[in-house]
């Protein structure tokens, strides 16, 4: 995926989520948390904001798939809430059932589309499923 120029890799590791089985989804994840884990520790050293965006991207998928909102909130707290988190958040506790709190990202991500006019909006896919990985 480095050395892919021409993008043909881009979506692969969301991609894989979706084929792996549950033991394959967690080597899968072991492996993106410690390359993700490498980039953190590279942003100590240099400024900017693009560090690890294609490992935390991928773990957001793998723990959306394994419809684990804790681990996907604690990523999302190192590396930025977007609309799109919100509706991916919101999809996982609907399956799960807690509607209830499924709303109350619905309505933060509405929120977050209000306050940032220039965003690109996914409140067309905040009811829905969420915009990320699903």
């Amino acid at each position: 995926m480095d050395l892919d120029d021409y993008g043909f890799f881009n979506e692969l590791g969301s991609d894989a989520v979706k084929v792996l089985d549950r033991a394959g989804l967690t080597a899968f994840e072991r492996e993106v948390e410690g390359l993700f884990e490498v980039e953190c520790r590279k942003r100590e050293e240099r400024v900017g904001n693009s560090f690890g965006d294609e490992w935390g991207r991928i773990l957001r998928c793998i723990y959306a798939q394994q419809r684990h909102v804790e681990k996907y909130l604690d990523i999302v707290a190192r590396t930025g809430l977007t609309q799109a988190d919100c509706a991916t958040i919101a999809a996982v506790l609907q399956a799960k059932r807690k509607l209830n709190d499924a709303l109350t990202w619905i309505e933060r991500g509405i929120k977050m589309e209000k306050a940032d006019s220039f965003q690109t909006s996914t409140k067309r896919d905040l009811p829905g499923r969420g915009a990320f990985c699903w």
